[in-house]
């Protein structure tokens, strides 16, 4: 693949705000809650729809 670039991989110290430094501290909550790997911590689906970070969207 000639358009391949590997993603950058960061050390577990690296904060939320360097990897994604437009996203605001809203988003960064829900990506860390989704970003859990362990699957009892982590956020459901359901639960990332109710979080706040959604709260200006229109319903459906």
């Amino acid at each position: 693949m000639n358009n391949y670039k590997p993603y950058p991989m960061y050390p577990d110290t690296t904060s939320l705000v360097n990897v994604v430094p437009k996203l605001n501290a809203t988003g960064r909550s829900l990506l860390q809650n989704l970003l859990t790997c362990n699957p009892i911590q982590c956020i459901s689906a359901e639960e990332a729809l109710q979080h706040p970070y959604f709260s200006n969207f229109c319903p459906l």
